[in-house]
Order: structure tokens, then sequence, then C-alpha cells
């Protein structure tokens, strides 16, 4: 099982300046920097970590061989997730072929080209992300359908075989789980199944009360039982244990004000969020 903790990391030349825009009261717990999340993962007893991009607007998206040389930088193993909704198959094979193929193609020739001669063995690929929602509205035997399609042209190339990860519920959705799996008896099974837990606050980052807090802090044995209730879940169709549940998103989706929106950005929901949570392990 991996689960996921959010943090931001930039390059040294970038962080910074990042963190000279963060408003008054919300205090960084650490330099943003690469050596900084070292020594915070160092401190904590924590000694691997899987980093994933995130996008929010087209400039926040770094080239495939910048973002596999951020992962070797902080001895993070990459997880890439191939776009479902209004991508193809091919688009996915062509980024397995770019990434991993050791040499010779026309895609590991442009990879090369990049400055990035080796393969990235990339061996984690989510197929989809939140197919329940943003990532295309699924139902979710419409999603296992498009597992399977896209599980066909998944190849292994170089000596890497693909670990794939099916999009798995919003929160603890059994239907969601259930009606997936069922789709899929008979058929390929996911090596890895994805679900999502945000807990909602009713308050502006900023604007929290101690009694808000505790409401947010106290949802987390539901995150638990969350995890508890789907491995069953996915137990009842693989009782070998071989398909790994991913929380790879876990958080708090905050009141966002427009103004907040324009001037911090969508994922400012949560990141008050973060740093609360950490002041309150500390």
């Amino acid at each position: 099982m991996i689960i996921d903790a959010h943090a931001h990391v930039w390059p040294d030349h970038i962080a910074p300046r990042i963190l000279a825009t963060r408003p008054a009261g919300l205090d960084p717990q650490a330099d943003g920097t690469l050596d900084g999340l070292r020594r915070t993962m160092d401190a904590a007893g924590i000694d691997m970590a899987l980093t994933l991009s995130i996008a929010g607007v087209p400039q926040h998206v770094a080239r495939t061989n910048e973002f596999i040389g951020f992962c070797k930088l902080i001895g993070a193993e990459p997880y890439l997730a191939a776009n479902v909704g209004s991508g193809s198959p091919t688009e996915m094979r062509d980024w397995m072929e770019y990434c991993n193929f050791p040499s010779g193609s026309s895609l590991s020739n442009e990879r090369a080209a990049n400055g990035s001669p080796e393969p990235f063995r990339v061996r984690y690929w989510g197929v989809g992300n939140e197919l329940w929602g943003c990532g295309g509205n699924y139902k979710a035997e419409a999603a296992a359908a498009e597992f399977r399609h896209f599980a066909t042209f998944a190849r292994q190339f170089g000596n890497v075989q693909p670990y794939l990860v099916a999009c798995g519920p919003n929160g603890n959705n059994a239907q969601w789980t259930k009606g997936f799996m069922d789709t899929l008896v008979g058929n390929r099974q996911p090596n890895g199944y994805s679900m999502h837990y945000y807990s909602n606050g009713n308050l502006p980052p900023l604007q929290y009360t101690p009694d808000a807090m505790y409401t947010q802090l106290n949802s987390f044995p539901r995150v638990e039982q969350a995890i508890i209730d789907q491995s069953a879940l996915l137990d009842g169709y693989d009782p070998n244990h071989r398909i790994g549940l991913f929380l790879d998103e876990w958080g708090v989706w905050d009141k966002m004000t427009s103004d907040d929106e324009k001037n911090n950005g969508r994922l400012w929901q949560q990141g008050p969020y973060a740093a609360r949570w950490r002041r309150a392990w500390d």
C-alpha cells in the first residue's frame, strides 16, 4: 500500500521567489528546495518518496525529461498518469516508449535529443485520473472498459514491465469499486488501484477556527476506515492480494474565494491545511 502526503518543492533558484509570495501568517515549514525535502524526510524517518507532477495551467507543465530529472534528484520513483478522458491508448503507448525504450526508435531518439540517452525506466503508470469526475465523468463500468482498452496497448519496453494503476473511487465509494471490478472479472486485472480522499472545509484557508480545524483533523479515522473497506472489497476479487491499493491523493478542499483562486491558484485550498496538520503533528 502506498499513502501519499503532499509537499511542494521547487528548484533552488525558484524556491525563494515562490516562498516570498506567501501571504502573511502562513509560515513555510521548510525552505522549499530539494535538499529541504530530503532533510524533512530524514527527520521523519521516510526513506522513499513517490513524486507526481501537478499542472493547473500550461506553464506549470515541465517536459518529461525535466520531471524525471527532478525525481532522480530527490530519490523518488516517478508515477505518470495517462490521459484517458481526452487522450488515446496510442498516446499512452508512445509515452511509454519515449520513457523506456533503450535506443534506436524514433521516440527514444527524441528522448536522447532532449538530453536523456538512457531510458527512464518508468514503472508506475496511472490509467486515467479521477475518471468519476474531472477525468471524464465516467460511470464505473465505462471506466473499467477504458482500463481494459488502454491496458491492451501498455507494452513492455526494455525490461520494464509497466505497473498499471486503475482509477478507483472518490472517497469510500463501494458502488464504484464493485462496478469497476465486476466489469473486469475474467479480464486483465490492474496491478494497482487508486483512491482519492478529500475532506471539505467550510471556511477559507486563512479564516479557520479551532473548531473547524478539529473537525478536519477528526476526519482522519474515516480515511483509515476507507482504506480498510476498499482493501476488503479488492480482496473479494483478488484473494491472493496482488492488487495494491494506492491512496495517492489525500487532503482538504477548504472554501475558495474568487480572489484567493486568482491570487494563489486552486491548490491554495490544500496548502494551509498541510501547514496546519504539520504544526499539529509537531
